[in-house]
């Protein structure tokens, strides 16, 4: 039997290499007549660059810029052979590389991602894929777009150089010094959610109190966000407040589409394309997959979602391993298998999920 394992990351406990190296030795520990592919899975969010070397040549590259609260700091980029920058902000401006006592959107800031874009474009790139999610910013592409040349003047011609906070107060965006080589090359955005920018589903209001903001300053980035979105209409003839996907990121996803041209794409999609998914799915006969938890986010575009979905189009069964789970309606998956022991804290269930997933998979191989 032809089993393809393409589980994303169970976030905070594994990676999608770890859960998939996992089950392919429990499933071997069975001695049943299993043949195993690992192909590991993302959506844009923490841990696609990592799932994207596995599957490309290429040379790693290690940029020294800045994080999201100005603390120097080395980001890796990866270039394959084919000349395609691999990027994720979550190294350079992601919220896991803060405490939560140095949670503060109005001034965290993307900085050094435009410099590891700039750095991408050193090295003779022809197509960048940017995965976004994992953020810790709410700055709309404010820092990223001044490390690639944009300055952004106050009503007294000063320039702004903050974070989500200092949106409102920018009047007019200079491109004299912007990086033009940018807008030469296939730029894609690997997006984690489809959110648009702005009101009740967008950036500040969904996003805003996983990255610290309180109730007060979520209203005030909504409205920083909308002021800056109305200059960019005004300046370019580009409204970015409903684009879909413009919300992911803190808004950065809207920032570089307006600026610079990005193609906003959903991440388990452009993901799936990269690893050629489709025609791994063709040759198995049974797809596991699976990530921390499945519920009805998942839905919304969530890489084992998406991928089930796909597997269930062309007849095949589909099992998923999580962390934990609720009810599904008209879900793709056959069986979805919680690994957390009853009576475990959640706590408890992120320290011991290696131990959980192999105990849960060699429990279940009969259901293969």
């Amino acid at each position: 039997m032809n089993i393809l394992i393409a589980p994303n990351a169970f976030k905070g406990s594994l990676t999608a290499l770890e859960v998939a190296d996992i089950i392919k030795s429990s499933l071997l520990k069975t001695k049943l007549n299993f043949d195993c592919r690992t192909l590991p899975i993302a959506d844009g969010g923490d841990g696609t660059f990592d799932v994207l070397l596995e599957h490309y040549l290429g040379a790693k590259h290690i940029v020294s810029t800045y994080d999201l609260i100005d603390r120097h700091i080395d980001a890796p980029l990866f270039i394959t052979e084919q000349g395609t920058a691999i990027i994720e902000m979550a190294h350079v401006a992601g919220l896991s590389l803060l405490k939560p006592s140095e949670y503060n959107p109005l001034n965290t800031h993307t900085y050094g991602l435009g410099d590891l874009i700039h750095s991408a474009l050193d090295l003779n790139c022809t197509k960048i894929i940017l995965a976004i999610g994992g953020s810790g910013t709410l700055d709309m592409g404010f820092g990223a777009l001044r490390a690639l040349g944009f300055r952004f003047l106050d009503k007294d011609g000063n320039e702004l150089k903050g974070g989500g906070g200092d949106l409102k107060a920018i009047v007019e965006i200079n491109t004299q010094n912007f990086d033009s080589r940018l807008l030469l090359v296939d730029f894609q955005i690997a997006c984690d959610v489809d959110n648009p920018l702005l009101g009740e589903f967008g950036a500040a209001h969904v996003f805003g109190k996983q990255k610290g903001a309180t109730n007060e300053e979520i209203i005030q980035l909504a409205e920083n966000h909308q002021h800056f979105a109305q200059l960019i209409q005004k300046q370019y003839h580009i409204d970015i407040s409903t684009t879909k996907h413009g919300g992911a990121a803190g808004g950065i996803a809207a920032g570089l589409h307006a600026l610079c041209g990005a193609k906003l794409l959903s991440g388990s999609q452009l993901v799936s394309e990269c690893l050629n998914m489709d025609e791994a799915l063709e040759q198995c006969d049974v797809l596991i997959t699976g990530e921390g938890r499945i519920d009805s986010q998942s839905s919304y575009g969530k890489a084992p979602y998406v991928l089930a979905q796909k597997a269930k189009l062309i007849g095949k069964r589909v099992i998923a391993f999580c962390g934990s789970s609720e009810h599904l309606v008209n879900s793709p998956f056959d069986h979805v298998i919680p690994i957390k022991k009853e009576g475990q804290s959640l706590h408890e269930a992120m320290k011991f999920a290696q131990k959980n997933l192999e105990s849960a998979v060699l429990y279940n191989a009969h259901l293969l």
